[in-house]
């Protein structure tokens, strides 16, 4: 983690920016349980802009690492073009839906934004990646461990 932040600061210097990188637990937050996990790594990154001045000067971000993240993700390029042109392996929309789903079952709290997202997904009529998710649930969760699998038998009936 030490290198990517290192990267990311020499990068991001380069273009004036100053960072300041602060420790997950020591940063002012009321809700750190929401936020911490035994499997990854916390930063609170403050951006801010050499020639930018007034109230919205100040970008945080939230960096998280997942060390062991569940298999069967599937993944798509995307093409940025500022600050420079370069591509970046993302997540692709089934797998993501596969996650909020996951988050919806096991997460021991409730967030609006779940149900939002939720409501995003199944209105765009975006798939589920079923092996992801079934990968979530047996590794994290109420069902962790049960060996739970997905039938997929009433996808041959949609199609």
């Amino acid at each position: 983690m030490k290198d990517h932040i290192k990267h990311l600061t020499d990068e991001l210097t380069a273009y004036g920016y100053r960072l300041e990188i602060t420790d997950r637990d020591k940063a002012d937050t009321t809700v750190k349980k929401a936020f911490l996990k035994d499997s990854s790594l916390g930063k609170i990154i403050d951006l801010q802009h050499a020639n930018q001045t007034g109230p919205m000067s100040k970008i945080r971000i939230k960096l998280e690492v997942d060390t062991n993240p569940p298999a069967g993700s599937g993944y798509e390029l995307k093409y940025l073009d500022f600050p420079f042109v370069s591509s970046v392996a993302v997540q692709d929309k089934p797998s993501l839906f596969a996650g909020k789903i996951h988050a919806l079952l096991c997460r021991e709290y409730i967030k609006g934004r779940d149900w939002y997202d939720f409501i995003w997904y199944t209105s765009n009529r975006i798939g589920i990646n079923h092996d992801f998710l079934t990968s979530a649930i047996n590794q994290v969760g109420p069902w962790k461990g049960q060996s739970i699998t997905a039938d997929k038998s009433w996808l041959l009936n949609e199609m």
